[in-house]
């Protein structure tokens, strides 16, 4: 059976109220998920994005269902062990990285699906004459519906999880994209958006990946921090951000490529979305349905659901490209400066860090900065690193418009 045919829909009846449907192969409503959703938002009237992350467990439980020809009603331990493994095999397949951080995310999963089994056996109609869930005897065995503090009795109440998966530790590391990301993440895009929508994505996340911008900085940028008149096409361009976290009034200075790339989309994608909506903000990132300039919220779901649906762990949102510039900056400064036999301290690095970040105020040290980054950039290292980097985003690119017109061709079929 296609499990690519059971569709997760979005059903929004505000900002903060969220419903979710799910059809099968048929195209029919799955009802006890149905129901079950709204008992969370009416009932339970717990966060979206609370009701968000249990309907993509649940999707992935029933499309693992559908594979194996088995009745969710029919779910018990044995099925539910062989849909714990499979998943942490195909996360190993699909994506390299932390086994640890996947076995934490196919856990909060399995603790999604266990409490929709719960909510099953309490319901007068799916759990009437059944034996669901339960401690002893049951299809599915766990404590749950049982009297008991929350923090007790967790190996009991979910017995299927993985251990020593390192749920407990208090100084786990963000998570921190790298280049197999940036594929995943353009690709996730262009599948599940039109071209217009896909770029305008992508270059999201590409601003705070170059530049270390924050969402808020990057979304008050306006069509006139790039026009002509700024730029001769030759060098890096300065931009003020007009939105910066405690009111800062940085002047960053953004790479050729990037400016390139934020004038092409203003020429074509962006274009043709003000031609349709009939927008007249100056916003570069706009709604694709009201022309509008595009909410700090909006961008925080849009990357919220493509963590969830890449299997990626939290943290991974937007803010996330802006560590990761922070990571290959860092990197950058230290390999180029043991090169010139400049100081690696901590002091001299965060220094030129922070004045990267726009996180304070070094007017003091501003000559140091310009003449030690001056030293830096024409380092072996720096440049070789620099080479590399220019030809991942050319990959970048690439992947982008291959991913564009496979989509344009599959329309014409």
């Amino acid at each position: 059976m296609a499990t690519d045919a059971w569709v997760l829909r979005r059903d929004p009846v505000d900002e903060y109220t969220v419903f979710w449907h799910f059809t099968d192969a048929k195209g029919q409503t799955v009802w006890p998920f149905l129901d079950y959703i709204i008992a969370l938002v009416d009932g339970q009237q717990l966060n979206f994005k609370t009701v968000e992350g249990r309907a993509y467990a649940l999707a992935k439980w029933y499309r693992y269902l559908a594979q194996e020809r088995i009745d969710a009603l029919d779910g018990d331990d044995s099925v539910l062990r062989t849909f714990r493994n499979a998943m942490l095999e195909r996360e190993a397949a699909n994506r390299s990285g932390n086994a640890q951080a996947r076995r934490r995310t196919i856990n909060l999963d399995m603790r999604n699906i266990y409490m929709y089994y719960a909510w099953l056996q309490q319901d007068p109609f799916y759990g009437r004459r059944r034996q669901l869930l339960g401690a002893q005897g049951c299809q599915i065995t766990s404590t749950l519906l049982e009297s008991q503090p929350a923090a007790v009795g967790g190996q009991r109440r979910y017995p299927l999880i993985f251990r020593q998966a390192g749920e407990r530790s208090k100084h786990r590391l963000n998570f921190v994209p790298g280049e197999a990301h940036r594929a995943e993440l353009t690709d996730y895009f262009y599948d599940r958006f039109s071209p217009e929508l896909a770029r305008r994505n992508c270059l999201l996340f590409a601003l705070a990946w170059h530049i270390g911008w924050r969402r808020g900085s990057i979304l008050s940028l306006t069509v006139d921090d790039f026009s002509p008149d700024q730029w001769n096409g030759e060098q890096p361009l300065d931009v003020q951000p007009s939105a910066q976290k405690f009111g800062y009034s940085n002047t960053f200075s953004v790479p050729e490529a990037v400016v390139h790339d934020v004038r092409a989309y203003l020429a074509t994608e962006r274009g043709a979305l003000v031609a349709r909506t009939g927008s007249h903000s100056r916003a570069i990132f706009l709604n694709g349905r009201t022309g509008q300039p595009l909410t700090g919220h909006a961008v925080s779901m849009l990357f919220s659901r493509a963590r969830v649906a890449l299997g990626w762990p939290k943290g991974a949102g937007l803010h996330a490209w802006r560590r990761g510039f922070t990571n290959a900056y860092v990197e950058r400064e230290i390999d180029a400066r043991l090169e010139l036999g400049l100081d690696t301290g901590g002091e001299a690095i965060a220094m030129s860090v922070a004045h990267a970040l726009g996180q304070q105020s070094l007017a003091s040290q501003a000559a140091y900065i310009r003449d030690a980054q001056r030293r830096l950039r024409g380092s072996v290292t720096f440049r070789d690193k620099e080479e590399h980097a220019r030809l991942a985003d050319e990959n970048a690119q690439l992947r982008a418009h291959i991913a564009s017109l496979t989509k344009k061709i599959a329309g014409n079929l």
